[in-house]
């Protein structure tokens, strides 16, 4: 049992770089969606990033949001759709192995992965940075949430 829990694996890890913590763990399931909504900081709009999982890391596939401004701050050269109550832009994939995200009360970014949701904005303090990434990891790490 002690080897099947060492045994590494693909995962998305949250890590707080500031305080040097973990704070979640799930394994890597390819092709999911991984979602960092935020509101953003000038506009005061919701806008979502969309990337795609793979165990090479996760694809930028979408930009989302209720305003255009938002998508236009991006300065994206595809172009802004309409999608029902919302706009995007398809991004051709780009690939991260690591995103450095600031943590901040006021743009309460969040993670949604695999049914999980992981708002930073309370798993971290205010003007923290954190590391979300696809790398190895022992199993165990995947089995219970981090403390808050």
């Amino acid at each position: 049992m002690a080897i099947w829990l060492l045994w590494p694996l693909q995962t998305v890890r949250l890590v707080n770089n500031t305080r040097q913590r973990e704070l979640a763990c799930a394994a890597v399931r390819e092709g999911a969606t991984l979602e960092l909504s935020y509101v953003h900081s000038i506009y005061q709009q919701p806008a979502t990033e969309e990337f795609r999982v793979s165990a090479a890391g996760l694809d930028l596939v979408r930009l989302r949001s209720v305003s255009v401004p938002v998508l236009e701050y991006y300065a994206r050269p595809e172009p802004i759709q309409p999608a029902g109550t919302e706009y995007v832009v398809e991004v051709a994939p780009e690939r991260h192995t690591a995103l450095a995200v600031l943590v901040s009360a006021l743009g309460q970014r969040t993670v949604l992965y695999d049914g999980r949701t992981w708002p930073l904005y309370r798993l971290a303090g205010d003007g923290d940075r954190v590391r979300l990434a696809v790398e190895t990891a022992p199993r165990i790490c995947t089995l219970w949430p981090r403390p808050r």
